[in-house]
């Protein structure tokens, strides 16, 4: 009993010290929080009127940072336009199918991405995608690039751990269609369906049975003047939907899904419809600078169009399935159908449809995958500024040959639609063209 005094009388002397050391501290902490205030309202005033930035505790564990290239060698037997204004891939020209050239070869850094991806919060995400993309700037000086420029640019808000519910609103591939953003060769059936937009989507994705849905609205290319008052309207004017289920087992899995485009204007290479003159120096949904093209005049009648995907895979199989079609036809002042080598009253009403079917297995211990398509389109030769071939048949090998770096090989053989259908040739004859094109692609994160 007579201990509790003196350890009282010790505690007292020991916390004296303490706390003047603990009130000390607290002063001087105070003074740098004002110091710090001080300094930020000058720097505010310094930066009036300018984004600045911010920073938040931990940002390292919240922004990831990758990035790709892909670099082509490509020859050909005919002089094609090996670049193209679906933003770098090829498309062979057919107005050169006649042609008696000795053929066409190039080396081309196709894309150089580096990617920001952010994880604000539970509920908020971001993503940016910084591209150095290959452009033809005219039939001369194909292969100049473009600077780098903001290819993507999307928030997401939602959390999958508790709704399944979600919204994405920026610069983004809307949802019409499947397919690789950067493939070796575009498809015919990704020329009618790839749409980069400022767009907004809405959607549902339900994890237990695979079923998804989405609605998505953006402002595309502008119809034609108002015959009153000579303005063209600029509005949201274009809106689509898509309907899909996909799942996944342990050792095979399938997908299937069904979109909808209010107007296939819109679509990326629809647009360059009809340009004569391909300055892009951007993307091809910032193409207004596309002389004649319907980017540039914008279009007479809205047309509609339907994609269906439908992907299977079993062990070491996979097949995908790819087709596109217009609910109706273009106007003939917007995309031209030719008849028995006549002009119709009339617009196309293109579709295309392709089927891939691939088999993957090891080459010296080392992931690679063969595949063999076939592709086909309809009254197509006058869509976009190159047109679109009426048949193809392509076979492709690719094999990771080291961690993140793959090599890839893609021959193809392309014919023309014939003379009678705006084609390239006489009267009943399919020109053709066979491209052979080697990619070096390499990833980082």
């Amino acid at each position: 009993m007579k201990l509790k005094p003196i350890v009282a009388s010790m505690l007292v002397l020991v916390s004296g010290p303490v706390l003047a050391a603990a009130s000390d501290n607290a002063n001087t902490q105070a003074q740098l929080d004002a110091m710090k205030a001080n300094v930020a309202k000058l720097q505010a005033i310094v930066e009036q009127n300018q984004p600045g930035g911010f920073t938040q505790d931990g940002w390292w564990n919240r922004i990831t940072l990758s990035g790709l290239t892909y670099i082509d060698a490509i020859a050909s037997n005919k002089t094609p336009a090996l670049s193209s204004a679906t933003t770098n891939r090829l498309v062979t020209n057919l107005d050169s199918f006649g042609g008696a050239s000795g053929g066409a070869t190039t080396i081309s850094v196709t894309t150089a991405n580096l990617f920001v991806d952010a994880t604000v919060s539970d509920y908020t995400k971001a993503h940016l995608d910084f591209a150095y993309n290959s452009y033809p700037i005219n039939q001369t000086h194909q292969y100049q690039v473009a600077q780098p420029l903001l290819n993507e640019g999307y928030v997401i808000l939602g959390n999958f751990n508790k709704y399944p519910y979600y919204l994405m609103a920026g610069v983004e591939n809307v949802q019409f269609g499947e397919y690789d953003v950067y493939p070796m060769v575009y498809s015919f059936t990704q020329l009618l369906s790839q749409t980069k937009a400022n767009a907004a989507t809405a959607g549902f994705v339900d994890c237990g049975t695979g079923f998804n849905a989405a609605i998505f609205g953006f402002q595309g290319i502008p119809g034609q003047a108002s015959k009153v008052t000579g303005i063209t309207p600029h509005h949201l004017n274009n809106y689509g939907a898509k309907v899909g289920l996909k799942n996944s087992y342990d050792n095979w899995g399938y997908n299937i899904d069904v979109d909808y485009l209010n107007n296939m204007a819109d679509v990326n290479y629809v647009q360059t419809t009809g340009g004569s003159n391909l300055n892009l120096g951007g993307p091809v949904y910032q193409s207004t600078t596309v002389t004649g093209s319907l980017a540039a005049n914008g279009y007479h009648n809205r047309v509609g169009g339907i994609a269906v995907d439908a992907d299977l895979f079993g062990g070491p199989f996979d097949a995908k399935l790819r087709y596109v079609q217009t609910l109706e036809r273009f106007s003939n002042l917007d995309v031209q159908y030719y008849k028995n080598s006549t002009l119709q009253t009339y617009g196309a009403e293109p579709w295309a449809a392709g089927l891939d079917l691939g088999y993957s297995f090891l080459t010296m211990q080392h992931q690679s995958r063969v595949g063999l398509s076939y592709q086909q389109s309809g009254e197509a030769a006058g869509v976009g500024a190159f047109g679109i071939p009426q048949y193809r048949y392509e076979g492709q090998y690719m094999v990771n040959i080291s961690r993140f770096t793959d090599l890839g090989f893609d021959l193809y053989y392309d014919s023309d639609y014939a003379g009678n259908q705006l084609g390239t040739t006489a009267f009943g004859n399919h020109h053709n063209a066979t491209t052979g094109l080697i990619r070096l692609g390499v990833k980082f994160a």
